[in-house]
C-alpha cells in the first residue's frame, strides 16, 4: 500500500505525509499463523535526511485446540498462544511545526540608537536539525482459552520501551545565555511501560426463555520515566527527582503530619517555611522529611499514586428471560491521584460549604468534636498548597448503566401496525463507590478545584422502541 496525503487547513502550509506498508501473512492447517508488517513513513516534521523511518513488526500464532490431542476435546474448546513484537513511529512530537528550524527574528527597539538601524534579534527557538522519529518497541505475548463453548478467558502480557522522545533541556547551565523554552528540544526521553490485561466472558443459552452474557475486564499498566534530562536537586532535598524514575504524572507535595495544637506546638517544631505563611494553631503541621529542622520545598515527596489511573476494571452482564431483558454495566479505576485543591478559606467571601463547619477551632477541639479541615481564615494560609490531604485517593467503581424493557407480545405490536414494540427504562451514571472524603467531588474530575468542576450527571430515560 502507498499513501500520500497533503492536507490544506484554511491558510496554513500544506500537512504533508508520504509512506508504504507491506503485509505478509502465512497459514497452515488452521494451526500455524504468522504476520510479517513492514513500514516505511516520511514526515515534514522533520529535516532532510531524518524524515523516513522504517517501522517492522513480525507475530505468530498457535491454535494449539485444532491439534489431534485437543482436537475433540469437550471441555477446552479453544487454545491458543499468540506473541507479537514490532516498531511503531510517531511524528506529532511538539506543539508546532518545522521544530527542525530556527525561529528567528529581526526588529526595531535595540540597545542603542546610534548603532546602525538600531534593530535587534530575537531569538524565539533554536530549531533541532537532528529530529527524529519517537519510536516505540512493544511486545505481547497473548492467551486465548475458550471452555465448554461458553468462558473464553483471554491473558495479555506486555511491554512497551519509547524512545527518541522530544523532551525540554534542563540540564543547560543559565550561563549559556539561553533559556530552556529557546533551546532545541532532544530526542533523547525515555520511558517503559509494561503490565497486563485479563478478560473473561460467559455466553450461554441456557433455554429458549433464558441467556446470559457477561463480560468482566481488568488492565494494569506501570510505566516509568527513564530519563528526562531533569537536572538532579541538591543533596540536601529528600526527593531529588521529580521525574526521572516516576511514573508519568506522578504527585507531589508536602507530607501532613497533623494539625498544630497550640502556639507552643507550633514554637517548638520544624519551622514551616511554607508559602510564605506563619503557622498558626488549626494549621497543618508538615513532616520536615530531610532533618533539617525547616520545612520548605527540599521536604516535598511523592503523594499518592499518578493522575493516571494503573488499573481500570469494567463488568457488563446482559439477561433475557422470556419477554423480559436486563442489562448493567460497571467501571472503575483504582491507583490514580488527584489535587483537589479548595482554595480551603483563603478568600473572603469565599462560599463556604456545609463541610467547612467540621473545620478545626479551639472549641471543637476542647469539645472532642470532630475535624475535618484546617483553621478557617481570609488570609494567605499556608493549608491551600499541594500536600498529602489535598491530593486524594481518585480510585472508584460507578454502575455507569442499567437497563431493563419489556418486549410486548407480537400480537399486540400488531395492533399498532408493528413487527415489535418494546418498553424499557434505563439510568446512566447511577451509583459511585469511591473514597473521596466528601460527595462534592467527582472521581472523574482531574486537576485543581474539583468542586468547581460540572458534575457528572444521573440521567433517567423511558422510552419505547417501535419496529415496522
Amino acid at each position: 500500500m502507498f499513501q500520500q496525503q497533503n492536507n490544506i487547513i484554511d491558510q496554513q502550509l500544506p500537512y504533508n505525509y508520504l509512506g508504504t506498508a507491506s503485509r505478509f501473512t502465512y497459514g497452515y492447517d488452521n494451526k500455524y499463523f504468522a504476520e510479517i508488517n513492514l513500514g516505511y513513513n516520511g514526515s515534514e516534521q522533520f529535516a532532510p535526511g531524518h524524515r523516513f523511518g522504517f517501522f517492522p513488526a513480525a507475530s505468530a500464532a498457535w491454535i494449539a485446540s485444532s491439534e489431534k490431542f485437543l482436537e475433540n476435546n469437550k471441555i477446552i474448546t479453544n487454545l491458543k498462544i499468540r506473541g507479537s513484537y514490532g516498531a511503531v513511529g510517531n511524528d506529532r512530537i511538539g506543539g508546532s511545526r518545522f521544530q527542525y528550524l530556527d525561529n528567528i527574528s529581526v526588529s526595531s527597539g535595540g540597545f542603542s540608537s546610534s548603532l546602525g538601524t538600531n534593530q535587534k534579534i530575537n531569538v524565539t527557538s533554536l530549531g533541532n536539525a537532528n529530529l527524529k522519529w519517537e519510536v516505540a518497541k512493544k511486545a505481547d505475548i497473548g492467551f486465548e482459552l475458550g471452555i465448554l463453548n461458553s468462558f473464553n478467558v483471554v491473558l495479555d502480557l506486555f511491554d512497551e520501551k519509547r524512545d527518541n522522545i522530544l523532551a525540554t533541556q534542563e540540564s543547560v547551565p543559565i550561563l549559556s545565555g539561553l533559556s530552556s523554552s529557546v533551546l532545541p528540544e532532544l530526542n533523547f526521553g525515555r520511558v517503559e511501560n509494561k503490565g497486563y490485561e485479563f478478560e473473561l466472558n460467559y455466553k450461554k443459552i441456557i433455554d429458549k426463555n433464558f441467556s446470559i452474557i457477561a463480560k468482566v475486564n481488568y488492565n494494569h499498566a506501570r510505566n516509568k520515566e527513564i530519563f528526562s534530562d531533569e537536572s538532579e536537586l541538591p543533596a540536601d532535598y529528600a526527593y531529588r527527582y521529580r521525574q526521572t524514575g516516576y511514573e508519568i504524572g506522578q504527585m507531589f507535595g508536602y507530607v501532613v503530619d497533623r494539625y498544630f495544637i497550640d502556639a507552643a506546638d507550633v514554637a517548638s517544631s520544624p519551622v514551616q517555611s511554607v508559602g510564605g505563611h506563619v503557622s498558626r494553631p488549626g494549621d497543618f503541621k508538615y513532616k520536615d522529611l530531610n532533618k533539617d529542622g525547616v520545612v520548605d520545598a527540599k521536604d516535598i515527596a511523592p503523594v499518592g499514586y499518578s493522575n493516571v489511573p494503573e488499573n481500570q476494571f469494567g463488568a457488563a452482564i446482559n439477561l433475557t428471560y422470556k419477554n423480559f431483558d436486563f442489562s448493567v454495566l460497571f467501571q472503575g479505576v483504582s491507583h490514580v491521584s488527584q489535587y483537589f485543591n479548595m482554595t480551603f478559606g483563603s478568600w473572603e467571601g469565599w462560599n463556604y460549604a456545609t463541610r467547612d463547619l467540621e473545620s478545626w477551632t479551639v472549641d471543637r477541639v476542647a469539645n472532642g468534636l470532630p475535624i475535618s479541615y484546617p483553621r478557617l481564615t481570609t488570609q494567605t494560609s499556608p493549608n491551600n498548597i499541594a500536600n498529602s490531604f489535598w491530593i486524594v485517593d481518585c480510585s472508584y467503581i460507578r454502575l455507569k448503566n442499567a437497563e431493563i424493557g419489556y418486549t410486548m407480545p407480537k400480537n399486540v405490536a400488531r395492533k399498532i401496525g408493528a413487527k415489535e414494540l418494546r418498553i424499557y427504562v434505563n439510568g446512566l451514571n447511577l451509583i459511585t463507590w469511591d473514597k473521596l472524603p466528601t460527595k462534592d467531588w467527582d472521581p472523574e474530575v482531574a486537576g485543581d478545584r474539583g468542586e468547581n468542576a460540572y458534575p457528572q450527571l444521573s440521567v433517567f430515560n423511558l422510552g419505547v422502541n417501535v419496529k415496522f
